[in-house]
């Protein structure tokens, strides 16, 4: 069975850290940066759920 990771637009990092991992008890597996001031892509895990959260604005926009 193939496993689906959604991928969640965020627009403000450190708020979007703080609900995930502060309030719903994610953790953060991995984050990536091109350069220090890039967008950042993380992956968040928490029990069997994954999540991608996105700054990038081509990653998960709505289909046309």
């Amino acid at each position: 069975m193939q496993k689906v990771i959604p991928a969640f637009r965020i627009t403000d990092y450190a708020k979007s850290k703080a609900f995930y991992v502060e309030g719903m008890g994610f953790q953060i597996d991995w984050e990536h940066r091109f350069e220090p001031h890039f967008p950042v892509f993380v992956q968040i895990t928490r029990d069997d759920m994954t999540i991608y959260l996105t700054e990038h604005a081509e990653t998960a926009k709505p289909a046309d």
